[in-house]
């Protein structure tokens, strides 16, 4: 997470160099961090980092230093598509063979356990909208802190 903040502080950065700006938009990890821990939305179970003081400070002085360029903007997801991911694959080692097996090779090998059926791809994901957890977000005023005396 530290090093996907460190990249958004380069992009920002380059925003002096770039005619038009920069808009970064964020997804994956780093948008559910920000809407979690910066903004305080409820998106569910994030783990561990999202009750971690440490983790907010880091991302409020992050954000504030890619905010206070006066051309870049952020932008974040207003749905998140979840994916469940299918079982791993567990191919167990054959049996040993048996000792009192006096036959050179053996008996013939049992067959390999069939493969777990999969669902298709659309009943593995859902979609979950960010409208109403970015509604209430909006209502709440959310302070980066200050830089030169203004907030």
């Amino acid at each position: 997470l530290f090093r996907k903040l460190e990249l958004l502080i380069g992009l920002a950065r380059l925003a002096k160099h770039e005619a038009d700006g920069v808009s970064i938009v964020l997804g994956g990890e780093i948008a559910v961090a920000v809407l979690a821990c910066v903004l305080g939305a409820s998106v569910g179970d994030v783990g561990s980092y999202a009750s971690k003081a440490s983790i907010k400070v880091a991302m409020l002085e992050a954000l504030l230093e890619i905010l206070r360029h006066d051309q870049v903007s952020l932008r974040l997801p207003i749905d998140v598509v979840c994916e469940e991911l299918p079982p791993p694959v567990v191919e167990e080692p054959p049996p040993p063979p048996d000792p009192k097996d006096k036959k050179k090779g053996g008996a013939a090998a049992p067959p390999p356990p069939a493969a777990p059926a999969v669902p298709p791809l659309d009943e593995r994901t859902r979609t979950f909208s960010l409208s109403s957890a970015l509604s209430k977000v909006a209502k709440t005023p959310v302070s980066f802190g200050f830089v030169s005396g203004d907030e």
